[in-house]
């Protein structure tokens, strides 16, 4: 049994290279002042790395590498940490994870609110490191955001992280159903790999961070700020395809263009893929994101990127059925189809309806666009308190950039007017930059 178990930890160190085991070294002695050639301590960690994570986060992880308080460790054996919740197998990763939190039985189970605090620990650490270390990201979004830690807000968000490893008829996770859902869970992956490089040195220079960077922090005016905190923005970025996920660009809100839809469409048409967050008059928060660009039709739009979302009171994600392909609707000043914007469902039935006489909405209470879809509002009709929109991904290209000729309105506006004679005006008219700028 010594021999299986000396190979076991063998296999482990393999798993760092010299050039690692350097960078851990180099990381503890910088950063603590103490010769790590005689071994790592609890001392160090506490020194080490209680600037970046949170205390009860900080005690979990010290209890798992030093579980006596005189324990020592090689540095091979300190970095097993990194090994087995980054580059370990599922079944190796789920093992570490509970022996981290605390085990309830002699299978491994793991409570499942102790799973859930986990995540939002893990989670509140990241913050708390990104806003220490001042990233690029983080300073694009500061004074633009609600900065203070709401930590109800971040234990949501774990808990819908978390929502598949609920169990109905027990309160303990099965180590079979934690492995299943750390192979299908990418964002605790990737938290686990970009805190837990920087706790032992091993980050990587070029690494994106999980916040998007903020391109236009000025267009929200100045003393305005969106109504997201930085976890909601991480965790709706995380939702998005990996291709919008690096840059946001502030569009609309309320607060900084006052209730006007025809001001809404000349921000949001043709911008690219968009994220819509609204807050109702029972402070419900919800919203949805639409996977292409906003353009006027009276038809539906849209494919299956496209979901719907809640925030507050609880969060939780709406994907595709696949049943319609319902998902973006957008008309104005038309007479035989509804005016308004539109997300899932079908006409007065809508999974989220903003109306085109600015400031009503509606939320049905069932919609066969989404999956266990629920009703985001308080009431299926609410009224608008504040409505924000993001444009997600690089900006799409202008007419002029893409060397395109200007339209025939744009060129003759004798051609407007004919177009009003007989009884058929222009409905872009007001929606142009020049009308809204």
């Amino acid at each position: 049994m010594g021999n299986n178990n000396s190979k076991k930890k063998r296999t482990r160190k393999c798993r760092l290279s010299v050039c690692e085991i350097t960078r851990i070294s180099d990381a503890l002695d910088g950063s603590c002042s103490v010769d790590v050639s005689k071994g790592v301590n609890i001392d160090v960690i506490q020194v080490l790395w209680k600037q970046e994570l949170i205390p009860s986060l900080l005690v979990q992880y010290q209890n798992y590498l030093f579980p006596h308080v005189n324990s020592r460790c090689s540095v091979e054996e300190f970095g097993d940490l990194y090994v087995q919740l980054v580059r370990g197998s599922y079944e190796e990763k789920a093992l570490t994870i509970a022996k981290v939190v605390g085990t309830e039985s002699d299978d491994h189970e793991v409570l499942y609110d102790k799973m859930v605090k986990y995540v939002a620990d893990l989670l509140q650490s990241y913050l708390k490191g990104v806003e220490r270390r001042k990233t690029r990201e983080f300073l694009s979004w500061h004074g633009k955001v609600i900065e203070s830690v709401n930590n109800e807000n971040i234990l949501a968000i774990a808990n819908d992280w978390c929502r598949d490893l609920k169990q109905e008829d027990s309160p303990l996770i099965p180590m079979e159903k934690l492995e299943q859902w750390l192979h299908s869970c990418g964002v605790v992956a990737t938290l686990h790999r970009v805190e837990l490089g920087i706790l032992f040195g091993l980050d990587e220079e070029d690494e994106i961070g999980m916040l998007p960077l903020l391109m236009n922090p000025e267009a929200l005016g100045r003393n305005n700020h969106s109504v997201l905190e930085p976890a909601h923005i991480l965790h709706l970025n995380f939702l998005l395809p990996q291709d919008y996920q690096r840059e946001w660009r502030f569009l609309f809100s309320t607060t900084t263009h006052g209730e006007s839809f025809s001001m809404l469409l000349g921000k949001i048409i043709d911008k690219g893929p968009t994220i819509i967050v609204i807050v109702d008059d029972h402070h419900h928060m919800f919203g949805g994101f639409a996977s292409q660009s906003w353009t006027l039709s009276p038809k539906f739009q849209g494919d299956v990127k496209c979901f719907l979302f809640t925030l507050l009171p609880e969060v939780k994600v709406f994907h595709p059925t696949g049943y319609n392909e319902h998902f973006m609707y957008l008309n104005y000043h038309q007479q035989s189809m509804p005016n308004g914007l539109g997300m899932g469902g079908q006409f007065n039935y809508w999974g989220l309806w903003l109306d085109g006489e600015f400031g009503g909405g509606q939320c049905s209470d069932v919609c066969t666009t989404y999956n266990k879809y629920t009703m985001l509002s308080e009431n299926k009709k609410f009224l608008v308190k504040h409505l924000e929109i993001w444009g997600v991904g690089p900006a799409p290209l202008s007419s002029e950039e893409k060397g395109e000729r200007p339209g025939i309105l744009d060129k003759d506006p004798t051609a407007r007017k004919i177009l009003e004679l007989a009884g058929k005006p222009e409905h872009s008219a007001g929606l142009r930059g020049e009308a809204v700028a």
